[in-house]
This record gives structure tokens, sequence and C-alpha cells, in this order.
């Protein structure tokens, strides 16, 4: 008995392409190649010569992207003289 594709799971189905990811950080798919040359970007997949990110992490790392501000930058900074 074969599976039609109605009953075939999609294996990437909780996965974004690079673009998509490029798309709603409105950034180049080539600074996503560069964040994964530096290791500073959200975790990500290869298969093939395709870069794909699984959405549950990328909203993982973007949630540890956050900064609390530090106490200079709430206070004004005085000009000088």
């Amino acid at each position: 008995m074969s599976a039609t594709a109605a009953e075939k799971p999609n294996l990437l189905a909780d996965y974004a392409s690079e673009e998509e990811i490029a798309a709603e950080f409105d950034v180049s798919t080539r600074t996503l190649a560069r964040w994964r040359r530096m290791r500073v970007g959200p975790p990500h997949t290869a298969i093939g010569r395709k870069w794909y990110y699984k959405r549950s992490s990328v909203a993982a790392w973007l949630d540890r992207q956050e900064r609390a501000p530090t106490a200079e930058a709430q206070t004004p900074r005085q000009r000088r003289a």
C-alpha cells in the first residue's frame, strides 16, 4: 500500500527557508550567511546547499537577543562646555 500525497508527512513544515527568515528580519541572505560564518545568528540546518531555520528555534534565539538597557543609557548625557 503506497502513501498518497495527502497522507505523506511534510518534514519541513516547521522550518523556514533562508529567504523567508531574511525577509522576516529585513536583512539580506548574505547577512544570514555572514551570521552563520560568525556563529552569531539563529540556529540553522543545512540540507544540501540550502539552509533552513526551525521556526521555534529562531523565536527562542530572538528572545535571547533581548537586552536590558544599561544604567548609562537611562541617564541623559551631559554636554561638555
